[in-house]
């Protein structure tokens, strides 16, 4: 399975050490220490990226259009609307987004 997560915070850190081998993340987050952190303590991310997460292009680089699921789990509510709607207008059948 293929996930794709925005935001590398609490949610994120609680999801990554519960979900099993057979997963393969993609993280995007601003703070690329953070990104390292998470890819060096969990084997499930295959895949880093810092930037900004509702950027489409950053969003296709990650690979949006592949991905079984989407995460949106910044701490930003525009960000997370952004890639939900750009996740839904590609066609992604799985979408999760956090909206406070």
């Amino acid at each position: 399975m293929k996930a794709l997560i925005c935001g590398a915070g609490k949610y994120t850190r609680s999801l990554l050490s519960r979900l099993g081998e057979r997963w393969h993340i993609t993280l995007i987050d601003r703070s690329e220490s953070i990104l390292t952190e998470m890819s060096h303590q969990h084997d499930t991310v295959a895949k880093a990226i810092t930037g900004d997460a509702s950027s489409p292009v950053l969003l296709e680089e990650a690979g949006l259009e592949n991905s079984d699921y989407v995460l949106a789990l910044t701490d930003n509510d525009k960000v997370n609307l952004a890639v939900a709607r750009y996740a839904r207008e590609k066609g992604v059948k799985h979408i999760l987004s956090v909206v406070r």
